[in-house]
């Protein structure tokens, strides 16, 4: 499955008001077709962690936990680009400071 299939999936649920559950077949059959972070991907998530993120527990049935990065509005284009970085691990697009 790819990312794009997952996206259209997740979007597909959310016109019938649905949410695209975290341990869903659709999801784990996602995860499970990543290979794992690139050299690159791992130093720049030690990198963040050490400064600009932060680990969490997930909160949807504890399952897993997310890496989380707050930036604000100067910082948009490095937020776009630390989300190229991780894309495939993204379901969403960074927000926007207003949350949009």
């Amino acid at each position: 499955m790819t990312r794009d299939q997952l996206i259209q999936h997740k979007e597909l649920l959310e016109s019938q008001g649905k949410k695209l559950s975290p341990n869903s077949l659709v999801i784990r059959k996602y995860k499970e077709s990543l290979k794992g972070l690139s050299p690159m991907q791992y130093e720049a998530a030690i990198g963040l962690v050490l400064g600009d993120a932060r680990i969490e527990r997930s909160k949807s049935n504890n399952v897993g936990h997310l890496l989380k990065f707050e930036w604000g509005a100067l910082n948009k284009a490095y937020a776009f680009h630390v989300f190229e970085l991780f894309k495939e691990y993204c379901i969403t697009q960074p927000l926007s400071p207003e949350g949009g």
